[in-house]
């Protein structure tokens, strides 16, 4: 399936169906910007697997720009390219997420990408920042 189409049926899937708690990507190479938006735009998505997915600074800083979804418990991010410049990004589209409880960030090159986390992950029960280089 091309990046389009993919892109067109996740997002119509991600925003029209109720029943769709949790979205998993993982492992898919590149995650386009409509399906972020559809994501962000969810009120009914509580959980987004987008491991090994090529997810870097530019995707945390679309990610930033579209918000996260309000209704979002936990984020897996582990298993890609987010360094301190994506970690600031994605701090700041952390604050559109009252409900996130979980956070997974391990296996990403963050060194010290932790500082603009802190405040953003203060009200988490569960944060993975395993082999971060932090």
């Amino acid at each position: 399936m091309s990046d389009d189409r993919f892109a067109d049926a996740t997002a119509r899937l991600v925003a029209q169906d109720p029943s769709l708690t949790s979205l998993s990507l993982a492992t898919r190479k590149h995650i386009p910007d409509a399906v972020l938006a559809a994501l962000a735009a969810s009120d009914h998505c509580r959980t987004a697997h987008l491991e090994m997915t090529a997810f870097d600074d530019g995707r945390c800083e679309a990610l930033r720009a579209v918000g996260l979804p309000a209704c979002l418990t936990a984020l897996h991010l582990t298993r890609n390219a987010i360094s301190s410049t994506g970690a600031a990004a994605l701090a700041a589209a952390l604050a559109t997420t009252p409900e996130l409880r979980s956070l997974h960030l391990g296996g990403n090159p963050l060194g010290a990408g932790l500082a603009p986390l802190g405040a953003a992950a203060a009200g988490l029960d569960v944060l993975n920042i395993s082999e971060t280089q932090a």
